[in-house]
């Protein structure tokens, strides 16, 4: 039997279908597409894997996956994946302002998405006033930190990658918090520094 044959035998039709999008207007666009590209996000922080750990616990309370595993050279190592974003079905009101993503100006996500592509850097944590009553805050961050586990009092190391976006001030109701964060034992960092120098950008979901 040829190639003809088969393609006969089950209906198939062979042809070609050539579109494009430029100079388009089509209603399919997005009217909100900084809003769209934060949903986008918050589906991506879904389905995140872990990085040093198997991310198989999950709250849908704060709607975080985590992950933990002990360190050969003492300590937890712990892993969380946050994708908070507080939905209209379940949102407060205050002095007559919805508090929900739905609710959100699509200006105030364009600059919250402006201040996160920016960073850079290894130290970076910057709060500010993105519109009227919208605060942002993004974090690209190292730093040391003492994590209490079982009764020993250890030093970590402390690395996030995160997106908040808050209302009426810098500690104000939160809107969203995207987050990946991660702490390591202070000595298995040192052990391993130049695996761990990468760290930040194998985490950045960007």
């Amino acid at each position: 039997m040829t190639w003809q044959d088969i393609l006969k035998a089950t209906n198939l039709r062979v042809g070609s279908k050539v579109t494009t999008n430029v100079g388009s207007s089509s209603n399919t666009e997005p009217d909100e597409p900084c809003k769209k590209k934060l949903l986008e996000y918050m589906e991506k922080m879904k389905t995140r894997k872990g990085i040093l750990t198997n991310l198989d616990k999950e709250s849908s309370i704060f709607e975080t996956r985590e992950g933990e595993r002990e360190s050969k050279f003492g300590g937890i190592i712990h892993e969380e994946v946050e994708h908070y974003m507080l939905k209209q079905s379940n949102a407060s009101q205050t002095d007559g302002v919805e508090l929900s993503f739905s609710a959100l100006p699509e200006d105030v996500a364009c600059k919250a998405l402006k201040m996160f592509s920016g960073m850079s850097g290894n130290a970076t944590i910057l709060k500010k006033q993105i519109g009227d009553n919208y605060w942002c805050e993004v974090t690209r961050l190292i730093m040391p930190k003492n994590r209490v586990y079982s009764l020993s009092d250890m030093q970590y190391m402390f690395f996030e990658i995160g997106l908040t976006i808050m209302m009426f001030n810098d500690d104000g109701q939160v809107v969203l918090d995207f987050a990946h964060r991660l702490y390591l034992p202070f000595d298995e960092v040192r052990s391993k520094i130049k695996e761990y120098d990468l760290l930040l950008d194998n985490m950045d979901w960007r």
